[in-house]
Order: C-alpha cells, then structure tokens, then sequence
C-alpha cells in the first residue's frame, strides 16, 4: 500500500517579492495563470503533486518547477511563511539565485 505524501507547507502563508509580482504581470494570460494556480497549491493540501525539490548549496531555499519557469521560495517555519523569491525562465533562475544568494 502506497501512502500519499504530506504537505509539510500546509497552511503556510505564500508572500510574493515585489519582483516576483512585476514578472508575473507580464507573463501572458495563460502563463500567467498557469504559475499563480502552481504557487497557490504550495500551502494546499495539493502540493504533494507538485515538482519540489531543495536546492543543492543553498540551506533552506527550494524550487518549484512550472512549466519552462522556475519558482524559488524559502520556508519560515516559526511563521508558517513561504516566500517567494525568485520566479524565471529555466534558463535564467539559477544565475538569479547566485546573484541574491548573499541575502540568503
């Protein structure tokens, strides 16, 4: 019998940087759609479908995989916070990570 996975980021607040809010608004409608459903189902009981994995080399990040975007979000676990960090192109999000990874 195989048991299902449990969210560990159930009921979890999801907070999106204001960078992160200024690139989803320019995605198209259906991009656009596509990541807001993915982020919202992190703090659901849905997530255990989702594609998470932690980053190697960095302690406590975490990236969502959406299509041919990348979500990258931290966990506060004290405040039942995901934040959202990072949102890009595949081909773009790690050289974005490295940037800001001093912050982290």
């Amino acid at each position: 019998m195989i048991l299902p996975r449990l969210n560990p980021y159930l009921d979890y607040r999801v907070i999106l940087a204001n960078s992160v809010r200024k690139f989803i608004k320019k995605l198209n409608k259906k991009e656009r759609r596509t990541l807001i459903s993915d982020i919202e189902k992190l703090s659901c009981a849905h997530a255990a479908v989702l594609d998470v994995k932690k980053l190697k080399n960095y302690k406590n990040l975490y990236r969502l995989r959406c299509g041919s975007y990348r979500v990258v979000f931290r966990p506060y676990k004290q405040e039942k916070i995901l934040l959202v960090i990072v949102v890009a192109h595949r081909k773009e999000v790690y050289v974005l990570i490295k940037n800001i990874s001093a912050l982290f």
